[in-house]
């Protein structure tokens, strides 16, 4: 279902968008070219004017006109889902509310932060989203403006539908539907009843997402204008195809004929006003319809005619849902080669404009199905064939694939080009050394797949598991394994090593790996794989290990060991919160004794020093022994210092410093990381660490351990790591090892949780 709610949730910021532009500043009567371009669907015009009268009124010190520009600009951004660059627009109107004497209208304040928090949410900067249109709700109340507060509780009902508080996100949308209702504005009230049936869909509430819908079908029929009301019945088309689908067999005919009928009345009106941006819309989601009835000719012609409209007004943002479908519809068909081909073309579109949309639910559940699909295809493909040279080709495809899917998931976390950045000074790592070979796991809806990379090729392997049965046991291990009084992860580490590694055994054994290179996917992040188990020995015991983001966001260098220079930043001090780590001192004189350190403990360990620091000397490691914390939402992430935290992008900053670009720190060590157990999206951010420092690899943990066990692991660690012949996984390999042969640490809650990411060498 994940994929019908992209496409909902993405009409829906259209829907939302139109209602803005033509009932929000209802007092304004100037009628002027942007506004007829946003109103025939012509955005790309629009945003272009918009900019145009911005400039124009900022020269002109006519600030209140800036204003309205930019957020309507920022609406039309909106529109076509590209919200990362929609907040530059609104950050600029937001902080000419900052200056005094200025006099701006309140009520565009409060329009103003209702949109900004709105586009944060869909970038996943949810904290922020919530501050900011609390304060529109503040302002709004204030003045006492029943429509600007049925906008903003209407968008903070969605915020609170991401965050799954469903009971006050009903709250919210049951005021701003009274409020609309007291303004006979029946275009805003149908707005906000499509987005509670939405909500009650989400909780499989089939009475009342039914009663909200056909309420809101009802009032559409007043919607005013030719193309909000098109779009209002696309939107309602479409929610009544998800109630076709939620809804008993007794109920099932009336909403696909409601849905179709919908869907109908909008493509007749969108071709009679000539908005070649409704009738893709309209015909794209008409052929869903006939492909979910089996009219597959029908649901073709229709999608083609969607893609061909697109296409015409240069949209990929809409075209890439089209090829999708067709990709669906010729899979259902049994036509596979045109299959993949229309998810190739799906794919090569969202990678043209990967960097402007965002997606509230993150980047992997929206657009993740259409990556997984073809992955599943090309997998599939190769069955029945001989040639080895087309398997082989097929199988590297389908890897590629996964491997544009990890990078666009970090650089939606990480909001920047961190990620482009690297990609473009590696090559991947098809080269790999003797005795090395890469894991490569994806995780399918009925089945994993194991790659493993070889010197000489991949070899594949299949085993039929369910997905969500696979991520219950991948988390039933992570939970078990950090409760040290027991050893009931062992059943779990053995199911895994059961899935994953027993099927490559032989292939290890024969090419005599002793490293062994994991890119992990989905909830595989949340892990440490150290810890899967044969019925004899753990997999440490066997291969040295390392993970990585992926194939493309690696820099396998081997380390210089005779130019080591250390940055050492540390906490023993309890601050901000945090619990005392007594043991850094320890660990931070073993560093200082083996390695050229320079150290900054406690009061002197804050950014500005660090800052000072990298300035002044080219260090290789930086070892940061403090509290760090991944969060889901990257404005959660940091790593704390005595009287400041380090953000990720704050960090990216004091370590991506012009004199890091070519010379890059070789390793960031963090040794009191946690990460929520099943957090997939926080663990993506500890997965890309490395990337976003511009750091070759970094070591780091999953959980916070025993600060005391963590001293006694990374100074064996930096002790190995001096030895020539060891590299860096194999430096973490002999540390945990001898860990592990320690009875106060033998429990893989201490030693499983340390992480070599990125580069291994």
């Amino acid at each position: 279902m994940k994929k019908t709610r992209h496409l909902i949730i993405f009409l829906s910021l259209l829907l939302l968008s139109i209602t803005y532009q033509e009932c929000a500043f209802a007092d304004n009567s100037s009628s002027n070219a942007a506004l007829n371009a946003y109103q025939q669907g012509k955005l790309p015009t629009a945003i272009k004017l918009w900019t145009r009268s911005a400039e124009t009124a900022l020269a002109n010190k006519d600030y209140s006109s800036v204003v309205d520009s930019l957020w309507r600009k920022a609406e039309a951004q909106r529109t076509l889902g590209r919200h990362k660059v929609a907040v530059i627009s609104l950050e600029k109107a937001r902080r000419l509310y900052d200056k005094k004497g200025l006099n701006l209208d309140e009520n565009k304040h409060a329009l103003v932060l209702a949109s900004y928090g709105d586009s944060l949410s869909h970038l996943g900067s949810v904290a922020n989203a919530v501050k900011l249109l609390q304060q529109a709700i503040t302002i709004s109340r204030k003045l006492g403006n029943d429509l600007t507060l049925a906008i903003t509780l209407n968008n903070f009902g969605n915020v609170l539908v991401f965050l799954d508080d469903l009971t006050a996100a009903q709250l919210a949308y049951e005021e701003a539907s009274e409020l609309s209702a007291k303004q006979n504005n029946t275009n805003l009230q149908s707005k906000v009843l499509a987005n509670q049936v939405k909500a009650y869909q989400q909780q499989d509430n089939i009475t009342d997402a039914s009663e909200k819908l056909k309420l809101a079908i009802a009032l559409s029929n007043n919607s005013g204008g030719l193309r909000n009301k098109t779009f209002s019945l696309i939107g309602l088309g479409n929610l009544a195809w998800k109630q076709y689908e939620l809804e008993l067999k007794g109920n099932k005919s009336y909403w696909i004929k409601e849905s179709f009928n919908l869907l109908d009345a909008a493509d007749v009106l969108a071709r009679a006003s000539g908005d070649t941006r409704s009738e893709s819309y309209a015909a794209g989601y008409l052929g869903q319809v006939y492909a979910s009835q089996k009219r597959y000719d029908d649901a073709i012609q229709l999608t083609n005619r969607a893609t061909q409209a697109a296409q015409k007004i240069n949209a990929p943002e809409s075209e890439y849902l089209w090829h999708w479908q067709n990709g669906r519809i010729h899979k259902k068909q049994g036509n596979i080669d045109a299959a993949i081909s229309a998810y190739r073309l799906a794919v090569e579109k969202i990678q043209s404009i990967r960097g402007q949309l965002a997606a509230r639910s993150a980047f992997k559940e929206v657009l993740g199905p259409v990556f997984f699909e073809l992955t599943d295809l090309l997998l599939q493909r190769p069955e029945g064939l001989s040639n080895q040279e087309d398997i082989q080709s097929y199988l590297k495809e389908a890897r590629s694939t996964m491997e544009l899917l990890k990078a666009a998931e970090l650089q939606d976390y990480f909001q920047d080009n961190c990620v482009t950045a690297l990609q473009s000074k590696t090559s991947g790592l098809d080269n790999l050394q003797s005795r090395t070979a890469v894991l490569y796991p994806i995780i399918l809806e009925d089945r994993i797949e194991i790659l493993l990379s070889l010197s000489n090729g991949i070899e594949r392997s299949v085993t039929k598991i369910d997905s969500y049965d696979l991520k219950a046991k991948i988390t039933n291990f992570r939970v078990l394994l950090e409760k040290r009084t027991t050893h009931q992860y062992m059943r779990y580490g053995r199911e895994l090593y059961d899935l994953m590694i027993r099927p490559m055994e032989a292939t290890l054994n024969k090419n005599k790996i002793d490293t062994l290179v994991i890119i992990p996917d989905s909830a595989l992040r949340t892990v440490p794989l150290s810890a899967l188990h044969d019925g004899k020995e753990f997999l440490i015991s066997k291969y040295a290990l390392a993970t990585t983001p992926g194939l493309t966001l690696t820099d396998p260098k081997p380390l210089d060991k005779k130019k080591l220079k250390v940055l050492v930043g540390g906490l023993t001090d309890g601050v901000q919160g945090f619990s005392p780590l007594p043991n850094v001192a320890i660990e931070v004189e073993h560093i200082k004794k083996t390695y050229d350190s320079t150290v900054l403990m406690d009061k002197t360990y804050v950014a500005s020093n660090v800052e000072k620091e990298l300035e002044k000397t080219n260090f290789n490691v930086v070892h940061i022994a403090s509290h760090a914390q991944f969060s889901s939402d990257p404005d959660e992430t940091f790593l704390l210092a005595y009287s400041d935290k380090f953000s990720m992008d704050r960090l990216e900053a004091l370590m991506g410093t012009a004199k890091f670009r070519d010379d890059p720190v070789e390793l960031l060590t963090l040794s009191a990381c946690q990460t929520a157990a099943g957090d997939e999206r926080a663990a993506l951010g500890l997965a890309g660490i490395a990337i976003k420092a511009g750091a070759r690899s970094a070591l780091a943990t999953l959980w916070y351990i025993n600060d005391q066990a963590s001293s006694v692991l990374v100074s064996k660690f930096y002790d190995k790591l001096r030895v020539d012949e060891l590299s860096k996984a194999k430096a973490l390999q002999q540390a945990q090892l001898s860990l592990m042969k320690d009875k106060r640490y033998q429990h893989p809650s201490y030693w499983s949780p340390f992480l070599l990411i990125g580069n291994w060498l």
